[in-house]
């Protein structure tokens, strides 16, 4: 019976089985379930059924069907072996696939910098308490990048560069520009070359030692600038009427540091240069212009407003 079914088997794979013989092969075999694998196979998914799981199955449904002969000992059918090869195939194939399209990340922890130098020659500084998201297989064809926090990019010329942030996107070809994004709010400074930047429909193209600001998806007006590199390369933050919450998240990445602020008032905003290197002045003088008050414990910095 065995040596029968595998012979069906056979047939039935390659299509030249017969009404009555298909009818006979459906007792002992789930040729729906089967069909289903093999088209998986095909397409290259990863079946969600372990083979265990799927070849009990089918032992379920050969015990549960009358056989008249039960005289020859149990052995392996070949349908058994071809699931499970190309099961062990498909996932192969899938969890390749799956990795090469995962994108790379450099991730810089707070008061912490990194540099990425990709292979043609671009160049990206990371800042602290910053990401990069990208996929090196992609590179040659697309060069795109997602980023968090602040960057400052040296692109060569060659395919378009697209940089997405949460904030909106920025395209160039080749120049030198710096990104500085918190969620909804964004600066770009252009320092070479000349950069685009896009907020949904709205769109601004920037040339050397121009920036503009992105906030709640609107673009402001593009103003110029007269440094040569971006401020947190000069160790020092300059902050130009920025929400307060977004200078003290800024400075939180700077410095490994943490705000306490649950007794301050953080509606107003804030202009001002802060250094990056030198915490007790960074403070003293935000919390001056803020009329508040400090106190360090460690990492944990509280803020109260200033005793009348």
């Amino acid at each position: 019976m065995q040596q029968e079914e595998n012979i069906l088997l056979s047939k039935w794979l390659a299509g030249t089985i017969l009404p009555d013989e298909l009818r006979a092969l459906e007792q002992e075999v789930d040729l729906d379930r089967l069909a289903q694998v093999l088209e998986q196979q095909k397409q290259f998914e990863l079946a969600v059924e372990p083979v265990e799981t799927m070849w009990t199955d089918f032992e379920l449904k050969i015990a549960t069907t009358p056989s008249v002969e039960k005289k020859m000992p149990p052995q392996l059918p070949i349908f058994k072996w071809i699931i499970g090869l190309l099961l062990l195939l498909a996932f192969a194939i899938g969890a390749f696939y799956y990795l090469q399209q995962q994108p790379e990340k450099l991730i810089t922890p707070p008061a912490a910098v990194a540099t990425k130098i990709f292979a043609e020659g671009t160049k990206v500084a990371l800042s602290p308490g910053s990401a990069l998201a990208f996929k090196t297989e992609d590179w040659k064809k697309e060069r795109t990048i997602q980023l968090q926090g602040q960057a400052f990019f040296d692109v060569t010329k060659g395919l378009p560069m697209f940089i997405h942030t949460e904030g909106g996107t920025i395209a160039v070809l080749g120049t030198q520009f710096d990104v500085w994004e918190m969620g909804a709010w964004m600066r770009v400074q252009c320092f070479e070359g000349k950069v685009k930047v896009s907020v949904g429909s709205e769109a601004k193209i920037l040339g050397a030692m121009e920036m503009v600001f992105v906030n709640k998806n609107s673009l402001s007006l593009v103003s110029a600038f007269r440094e040569t590199k971006p401020d947190w390369q000069r160790q020092e933050r300059v902050f130009q009427k920025i929400p307060i919450n977004l200078v003290l998240k800024d400075l939180e990445r700077f410095y490994a540091i943490e705000f306490d602020a649950s007794a301050v008032r953080l509606n107003d905003a804030f202009s001002g240069v802060l250094p990056t290197q030198d915490l007790d002045r960074a403070l003293t003088y935000l919390t001056r212009s803020m009329n508040w008050q400090y106190e360090q414990q460690n990492k944990l910095i509280y803020l109260k407003p200033t005793a009348e």
